[in-house]
């Protein structure tokens, strides 16, 4: 890649953003994200003016790779080193990116600062909040971020509804994930197959297989197919309670 970028830049030949965009994707891939940093570093060199959906491609590329302590840095620095004026897109990748290093709290003072930049919050940015209080198993602050996107009058997605029930499930709070399925299903949203799977693995690791049993056939009436694993987690606890007939039928 750095050859083909030598020669490009020794031929003089006129370039756009999308070209150095794809680059930088690749180097992402290839788990090499100094390149995809360096990338940015010389773009000028080609004659080219980075935006902001360049920006927000390295700010994913370092976040995929783990370099969280990069992301805060070139965030601060965009405006002032390359003239790119950051967007709601650029706060969200920000977010996410503290959350998954576990600085919800840096992640909350980004939101809180958010309306200061003449930037407005969007459901992203309060369901990246979300996931990272799940993260930490810090299920009320989760509930909090939860019920003020209902407050705002947006309707969570199916990954929303997903990500709060996975760590209700994970605290073996099975009652308050079924209320938030319940919820889920009360505002029209439907439920995926991650959404089964987390729930029926809930039922049959708190040991009630029939109601894994009818989340499968759920599942299966709307054309969603379970895993092979997943099957063989519900027959398993058919099994250990004694319902082998049904076991055998869902063999």
């Amino acid at each position: 890649m750095e050859t083909l970028l030598d020669q490009l830049h020794k031929s003089q030949i006129k370039c756009g953003e999308n070209l150095f965009i794809t680059v930088i994707q690749n180097y992402s891939i290839a788990s090499r994200p100094k390149q995809a940093l360096f990338t940015l570093l010389r773009i000028k060199d080609f004659g080219v003016q980075p935006f902001v959906r360049l920006l927000n491609t390295l700010l994913n590329a370092l976040i995929q790779n783990h370099q969280y302590h990069l992301v805060h840095a070139l965030f601060k620095n965009c405006r002032k080193k390359f003239g790119i004026i950051p967007n709601v897109f650029t706060y969200n990748i920000l977010i996410k990116g503290l959350c998954k290093n576990n600085e919800v709290e840096s992640a909350i003072r980004v939101l809180d600062e958010m309306p200061n930049m003449g930037m407005v919050p969007n459901v992203v940015t309060y369901m990246t909040v979300l996931g990272g209080y799940v993260s930490r198993v810090d299920m009320v602050s989760a509930k909090k971020v939860f019920d003020e996107i209902l407050d705002r009058g947006w309707v969570p997605d199916a990954m929303t509804y997903t990500i709060l029930m996975d760590g209700f499930c994970k605290q073996g709070r099975l009652i308050d994930a079924v209320k938030v399925m319940d919820g889920m299903e009360e505002n029209g949203v439907e439920p995926n197959d991650v959404t089964y799977g987390i729930m029926i693995e809930a039922y049959c690791k708190e040991k009630k297989p029939g109601e894994a049993l009818n989340l499968l056939h759920d599942m299966l009436k709307k054309k969603y197919v379970p895993s092979l694993a997943l099957c063989c987690r519900v027959i398993a606890a058919l099994c250990e309670e004694g319902k082998v007939e049904n076991a055998c039928d869902l063999w």
